[in-house]
């Protein structure tokens, strides 16, 4: 009877750690880069004269580390990771959807499976990606923002490190996550000078003013 209970607990205890195990591999703990570790590049570029939505993003759950800012324009979105107080990204990833059950998850977001993601050797505490944007004015987006990042003590050492998702939309599942809720728009264009200085007043409806609707500025984000 006793050999039939204790081989009952040793299964149990089998099952409970094979368990742990595959609710925690979906999110890796912040893995410190080594100083020769490359850099992989996606879309990168500048953000727009628009106005963003700004949403918070947020470490370990519950530490404001810093922001995020979406904005858009019929070209491109434009996603901005943004850190503030001694936070450094080391590595950041981007999803966009048009529902939260589109961002790839096991429970929590899987960021491995996101459609980018840039290493950031060295770190940084301000990063855009510039999306192209195929899904026009007035969609309303899912973004997915994931980052591992660090606070950095001033003797310029790692102080501690955290998993940070930004915005302020708690997402579904068992564990923790945030994403933000983005509606698409393209705001009038701003005011610009051309090479000899003098300015380019947009009249709104997107064309630059008239001309030949090339609008003067370089729209690459880069």
């Amino acid at each position: 009877m006793k050999a039939k209970f204790y081989h009952s607990l040793f299964l149990l205890a089998v099952v409970s750690i094979v368990g742990l195990s595959s609710c925690e591999k979906d999110i890796p703990e912040p893995s410190f880069l080594e100083a020769d570790e490359p850099e992989i590049n996606t879309y990168e570029g500048t953000v727009t004269d628009c106005e963003p939505e700004t949403y918070t993003l947020w470490a370990g759950q519950h530490i404001h580390s810093g922001s995020l800012e979406v904005s858009s324009n019929a070209e491109y979105i434009y996603v901005t990771f943004r850190t503030s107080g001694g936070w450094m990204l080391q590595l950041t990833h981007l999803h966009i959807a048009t529902e939260a059950t589109q961002v790839p998850k096991n429970g929590r977001p899987i960021p491995g499976q996101f459609m980018y993601q840039t290493i950031h050797n060295p770190r940084v505490s301000e990063y855009t990606y510039v999306i192209p944007n195929t899904w026009g004015e007035g969609a309303n987006l899912i973004i997915a923002a994931h980052a591992e990042v660090v606070l950095i003590g001033e003797n310029g050492q790692v102080m501690q490190g955290e998993t940070a998702f930004g915005g302020d939309t708690p997402g579904p599942g068992p564990r923790w996550w945030f994403y933000a809720e983005y509606s698409v728009e393209y705001c009038d264009e701003q005011g610009v000078t051309d090479d000899g200085g003098e300015e380019i007043v947009g009249d709104g409806d997107g064309d630059g003013g008239g001309g030949d609707g090339g609008g003067g500025g370089d729209s690459s984000g880069g």
